[in-house]
């Protein structure tokens, strides 16, 4: 029997079990700017990295570029100076050429600005308006969802007189026709247009600084507007976003009021109906915006104001019960600020401005990366980037592994989550009786299928892109294709069909059926007829993989156990590991010869060797590789296989498969240990994580996991 391993070689797998790091900052001063008025991220070259925008009061009134020239290095660049008081500037393609254009409300001058971009970042200024009042939060939008970029602006005029809620309608190009939507508000500093009731089309929301009011249009569909008020006892409220907090599927509103301090989140019904969570007051109350900063599933709080010391974020317990934290770093006079992930590593961090302190910084997000399995099930790998997605039936969650050393959860908003598999760079999942495309990167909703399934369980696709569907109740198999949405019944007749793959070797779907001892069923593709079955002796079969060689693994959660079939299925299957509690899915490391399984009964992954066909050979256990010490100090020394009679290579290998040393051993009859000095190889400069140690003479292939920390 093959020695257990526990899980300690997948080091971008971070194991938090009920218990998540409190959220923590680190800040890193960008530059200053004379009293800034507003911030906005966005990647204004296009290059990959997150650039800043800010709107000033430098150099006579100016918007700023600050590129990201990589690793957080900023350098400057006015688009434009002596403009007076721009309030609020945004980022987004306007005309729709391809690349990113500018526009800012000028509140001085009772303007709105836009700057078109050529392509290469030479921005030629357009004036959209240059007589409405106050002009002082602009906003983006596709109003009139015609396919073309709406402009809204809110009017904040100084001289107490009613100032209007506007849009302007854009033709196409670019030539604007303003809408009046109201003028019931003594300066108003906020709009934005979003579905507020989830009926398709877009709705406006905006907010009253002397009134106290927050108020919602609902839309017809034809531009026409019913008021509908949200709340009229906020007082000096000055900004609100819509967000979805509470991440039931409708947007919610957050809410800053400067003057008093005042915060709160509106928690929308999905029809636009508004319940207030009032929060704690905060001094100078300004902005307040979400993000899920601790990666436990939940949206978190991150607010700034006038008259606070520091950033305050607020910690969600998952229930929307909030407690709040200083950020460290101090920001006086906190006034704008946004969140994006800046630094690439998958977390989302802050970039704030200072309004009498003058200051733009940016706030990474060092929390600790935790992820809660509470009972991971489903295992599947995106081929393109190698990274590995969990599933949690019973919780509805799908966490993502990569190894580059970060996980988080992607979603965690289904009622159940079964078997998951990657197509062309979309994440498809099994949820009840729907197939949910997904982005893998973010977990977006890109595309679905409703399938006339009473319960879904596994999962695959073909070598044709095709996915395979088991519905264990009808006994049925679907057939869908992603690119026209065709879904047909492929196979029927099954006892309990579960498990689902599609194995390259072979050119066939396998399928676990059967409520008791699970057989085999191997089925044709194309044709979904049943070509041959094999009976077990298994119960409760989990999930069965193939290593792409004729040899099979199959868990049972009921025996604890992995059982093993080698030879294309021709020979019986035998109990190849034990001692495991609830094993189900599993992933197969070809380069390392490894099984990754989830061990549902102790909230963890296992990583076992799997050399299945040494059932049936004369592999030796003398034949391994022993690594003293592991983790990585300076000096490895490694203990070598038996002598074959043959030269050897010996290489390190990175997660990815690629070549980080490698040395020949002439004849490998020579020598019984190799010492490696990390310094003089050059490893110890490689990142942190997880490297593999291979040893080959040409017809044996022996891996072993490593795992370099600091």
């Amino acid at each position: 029997m093959i020695t257990k391993r526990t899980l300690f070689i997948l080091t971008f797998l971070v194991f938090s079990f009920g218990a998540f790091a409190q959220i923590q900052f680190e800040k890193h001063q960008i530059g200053t700017s004379t009293t800034p008025f507003d911030v906005f991220i966005v990647d204004l070259d296009q290059d990959g990295r997150q650039d800043i925008l800010t709107a000033s009061n430098s150099n006579g009134g100016e918007i700023r570029w600050w590129r990201n020239n990589a690793n957080q290095n900023f350098t400057q660049q006015a688009i434009a100076t002596q403009i007076t008081n721009p309030r609020s500037v945004r980022a987004g393609d306007i005309d729709l050429d391809g690349d990113i254009d500018i526009i800012a409300a000028i509140l001085r001058r009772d303007e709105i600005y836009w700057w078109e971009n050529d392509g290469s970042n030479n921005f030629t200024l357009h004036v959209l308006s240059d007589d409405f009042k106050g002009a002082h939060t602009v906003e983006l939008c596709d109003l009139d969802l015609d396919g073309d970029i709406d402009v809204l602006c809110s009017g904040f005029d100084n001289s107490a007189a009613m100032s209007d809620v506007a849009w302007w309608e854009n033709d196409g190009d670019q030539n604007w026709t303003k809408h009046i939507v109201s003028s019931r508000f003594n300066q108003s500093p906020f709009v934005f247009g979003a579905d507020l009731d989830n009926d398709g089309d877009v709705d406006l929301a905006a907010c009253g600084e002397v009134n106290g009011e927050i108020y919602w249009w609902e839309n017809d569909g034809n531009m026409g507007w019913t008021e509908k008020l949200i709340d009229n006892a906020i007082t000096m409220i000055h900004t609100i976003l819509p967000r979805d907090f509470d991440k039931d599927g409708d947007l919610d509103i957050l809410a800053h009021a400067c003057v008093s301090g005042l915060q709160a989140w509106y928690e929308n019904d999905g029809l636009g109906n508004y319940t207030k969570h009032a929060m704690e007051n905060l001094g100078g109350a300004i902005w307040l915006e979400q993000a899920d900063f601790d990666l436990d599933g939940d949206n978190d709080l991150i607010g700034t104001g006038m008259g606070a010391p520091s950033l305050i974020c607020y910690e969600n317990n998952g229930n929307q019960q909030l407690t709040g934290q200083w950020a460290d770093g101090g920001l006086t006079s906190g006034f704008a600020l946004n969140v994006a992930d800046m630094d690439g590593d998958h977390d989302m961090d802050v970039v704030a401005i200072g309004y009498n302190s003058n200051s733009l910084a940016w706030w990474e997000n060092i929390s600790t990366k935790a992820l809660a399995l509470n009972g991971p099930k489903w295992l599947s790998r995106n081929p393109e980037d190698e990274s590995i997605f969990i599933s949690n039936e019973e919780v509805g969650d799908i966490a993502k592994a990569e190894a580059s050393g970060f996980d988080h959860i992607i979603r965690n908003d289904f009622p159940v989550c079964t078997s998951t598999c990657v197509i062309n760079d979309i994440l498809w999942v099994n949820v009840a009786t729907e197939i949910i495309g997904l982005d893998p990167k973010t977990g977006a909703k890109l595309n679905s299928f409703r399938l006339g399934a009473q319960f879904l369980a596994g999962l695959t696709t073909d070598n044709q892109g095709f996915l395979f569907a088991t519905d264990p109740a009808s006994g049925n198999i679907f057939k869908i294709n992603p690119a026209d949405g065709t879904i047909i019944t492929h196979t029927t007749g099954l006892i309990f069909p579960q498990d689902i793959i599609y194995d390259s070797h072979l050119e066939k779907l396998l399928v676990l059926d059967g409520d008791g001892d699970i057989v085999i069923k191997v089925i044709d593709p194309s044709t979904g007829a049943i070509s041959s079955e094999i009976e077990t002796l298994i119960k409760s079969g989990g999930t069965i993989i193939s290593d792409g060689n004729g040899n099979h693994y199959i868990s049972s959660p009921d025996e604890n156990a992995i059982y093993a079939l080698t030879n294309s299925l021709s020979d019986e299957p035998v109990i190849y590991f034990e001692g495991l509690n609830q094993p189900h899915g599993m992933i197969y490391f070809a380069d390392s010869q490894e099984l990754l399984v989830a061990n549902t009964g102790e909230n963890n992954l296992q990583i076992i060797e799997a050399h299945a066909s040494a059932l049936n050979n004369e592999f030796s256990l003398n034949q391994t590789l022993q690594i003293f010490p592991n983790p990585f100090i300076d000096q490895l020394e490694f203990i070598l296989p038996e002598s074959s009679g043959k030269d050897a290579d010996l290489m390190i290998t990175s997660s990815t498969g690629k070549l980080v040393w490698k040395d020949n051993l002439d004849n490998n009859n020579s020598r019984t240990s190799y010492k490696l000095s990390l310094s003089k190889a050059g490893i110890n400069k490689l990142p942190d994580g997880t490297y593999f140690l291979t040893w080959t003479d040409g017809s044996k292939r022996i891996s072993k996991s490593i795992l370099k920390i600091k």
